[in-house]
């Protein structure tokens, strides 16, 4: 896995696209931006 280039929701969505495998488990602070995953399908 490789850190997130910034916080910002279209950057934890480009990121979770690459680095999440459908069907994960992802647990996370609840930092908003993480909505990015569901974005992303994930």
């Amino acid at each position: 896995m490789n850190p997130v280039k910034g916080s910002q929701k279209r950057e934890i969505k480009r990121w979770s696209e690459q680095q999440i495998q459908q069907g994960s488990h992802l647990i996370t602070d609840g930092l908003t931006a993480f909505n990015g995953v569901d974005a992303a399908g994930l």
